[in-house]
């Protein structure tokens, strides 16, 4: 939007004055009570309107400071101003028994309501608090420097986001710091908390530890104790490994000692039978021996003198009984080798 030209009828101290305006910023200027704050209320009554208000509370209000108290009827003024490149003529009558509103569109003639809203619509959808919280910025007076660099800003904003929520920079500059002040303190609470913790992790570290290390301990103990009761095992099952070896050697020796058994009664009886088989003989030369003997003793009673013959058959019979006594000696000395050897084996 731009405005081109202020149309002053009645209001306060401007009257029937027309003051243009050019594309870009314009600078009002003048004394003091030159009507610099008087022009910048027409305009804004003439965008937004002015009413008149009742009770004590409003004789300070716009409508009553600038209302012509000679010709109250006359208190009007008019707008031209361009939107879109499109030029516009507004005029108002502020007098509250004989309001009256005016808006067209001079391009085409087309007349619009600012009672329905056309002008609303011209202006961007934004009603008198929102312009006054963007656009339309108050005197400052002797508000310099950095202040008034926070005051331009705020303005700006508003203007940015539209203004429709009041938004007020230097509020919410305050609000953000009571804010950072309460997540300050939310942080120092939270790194309290952790360091707590922290302690107490510490702690219970140390504790686990010491239960660890009584815990290795008892573990090294428990291998000693088990390395001990394997070498026992072990020697007890060597002992037992031994004994059983030593019975099995036994009974070896027994079942071979009962597997020769047979064979030394076989050859008991063998020997037996030979000796049986030698005897006959024996008993033969024995009873020569004998026979010879009482031959020679028959003789010698007869002829009543020792006979040769008796001296031959004497002799005879010694020599058969030293023979029979050598073999019967060589034949049991050989029967005792045989089962020496067997048991050996």
């Amino acid at each position: 939007m731009q405005i081109k030209e202020a149309i002053i009828g009645q209001f306060g101290k401007l009257q029937n004055r027309n003051i243009s305006f050019e594309p870009g910023i314009n600078v009002i200027y003048g004394e003091n009570e030159a009507g610099k704050t008087t022009l910048h209320d027409f305009l804004l009554g003439m965008f937004f309107g002015m009413e008149k208000g009742r009770g004590r509370g409003t004789l300070n209000s716009m409508y009553q400071k600038h209302e012509p108290w000679h010709a109250p009827s006359y208190y009007s003024g008019a707008l031209r101003f361009l939107v879109d490149g499109k030029p516009f003529y507004l005029e108002r009558n502020f007098y509250y028994k004989d309001k009256k509103d005016i808006l067209k569109n001079e391009a085409d003639g087309e007349e619009l309501s600012v009672a329905y809203g056309d002008l609303a619509m011209l202006l961007g959808g934004i009603d008198k608090e929102t312009f006054g919280n963007t656009y339309d910025i108050p005197q400052t007076g002797a508000v310099t420097g950095k202040e008034l660099a926070d005051i331009l800003a705020e303005y700006l904003s508003n203007a940015a986001e539209g203004g429709g929520a009041n938004i007020q920079v230097q509020r919410a500059k305050a609000a953000l710091a009571a804010r950072k002040r309460e997540l300050t303190q939310e942080v120092k609470t939270i790194h309290e908390r952790k360091n707590e913790d922290i302690r107490q992790l510490i702690v219970e570290k140390d504790l686990l530890e010491r239960d660890s290390r009584g815990l290795h301990a008892n573990i090294a103990d428990a291998e000693r104790e088990i390395d001990q009761l394997k070498r026992v095992r072990v020697e007890e099952i060597g002992e037992k490994r031994k004994r059983l070896s030593e019975q099995e050697r036994h009974q070896t020796v027994r079942m071979e000692r009962q597997d020769a058994a047979p064979e030394r009664t076989g050859a008991e009886k063998a020997g037996k039978s030979e000796w049986e088989k030698e005897q006959p003989d024996r008993m033969a030369g024995i009873g020569l021996c004998a026979s010879a003997l009482l031959v020679n003793t028959a003789v010698h009673h007869v002829t009543s003198y020792p006979s040769r013959l008796f001296f031959i058959l004497q002799a005879v019979f010694f020599a058969g009984m030293i023979l029979c006594g050598l073999y019967v000696g060589i034949r049991r000395q050989k029967r005792k080798l045989i089962y020496q050897h067997k048991r050996m084996r």
